[in-house]
């Protein structure tokens, strides 16, 4: 554990920095969205899931994407699962499957979220796939020192397939929910007001 938190502790510190500056500048906005007519759960479903999308993606970047260490060079392994089995089960294993299952869960829980079209698990799951490939791809041509293997991808597509089943399925639907109820309660506030304190009705 020590190991990682020397190697990702400027990492966890920076962006513990920008989320509380994001979670600052949330709250603020937020109160003059709820003064404005909006409530803190539609905002929150509105806004909050790009604000994290917006700073996972650069963590994830500067976790996979900087030099690690002192090692240089390139180095890869494209047969399934012959990287694991030379290793064998150390201290570290637990550790290193959790952080590859964990790397692009965010990519799969809010990519249904943020984008303006209709995902798939599928479609959700094959960009994470895509994604993990083109980093283990840019390491070995970036020569960042890092040890590009498939087991990576095969790890990252697969906690990305688990988190697209929730972001599709439960997440995407509950922010298009709120999305609908602030638009209603939006159009319900301004719609003219007659002299008895009623809502206007168009005829027809």
């Amino acid at each position: 554990m020590q190991q990682y938190l020397h190697a990702f502790g400027g990492l966890i510190a920076l962006l513990g920095l920008v989320a509380a500056g994001c979670g600052v500048a949330l709250a603020l906005l937020g109160a003059r969205a709820v003064r404005d007519g909006a409530t803190w759960s539609s905002y929150l479903a509105r806004v909050g899931p790009r604000v994290a999308f917006a700073v996972l993606c650069l963590g994830t970047a500067f976790a996979t994407l900087t030099p690690a260490g002192a090692r240089d060079g390139r180095a890869v392994d494209l047969v399934p699962l012959r990287t694991a089995l030379a290793a064998g089960m150390t201290t570290t294993t637990p550790m290193q499957i959790a952080g590859n299952l964990a790397l692009l869960f965010w990519l799969g829980l809010l990519l249904p979220v943020v984008s303006s079209r209709r995902w798939t698990v599928g479609r959700t799951t094959a960009v994470v796939a895509v994604t993990s490939a083109g980093i283990e791809a840019a390491q070995y041509v970036l020569g960042l020192g890092r040890f590009s293997t498939v087991d990576d991808v095969l790890l990252n597509t697969l906690g990305g397939a688990v988190a697209a089943v929730v972001g599709v399925h439960v997440l995407a639907p509950w922010v298009r929910q709120c999305t609908r109820l602030e638009a209603a309660v939006k159009r319900g506030s301004r719609a003219p007001v007659d002299e008895d304190g009623g809502a206007r009705l168009s005829q027809g």
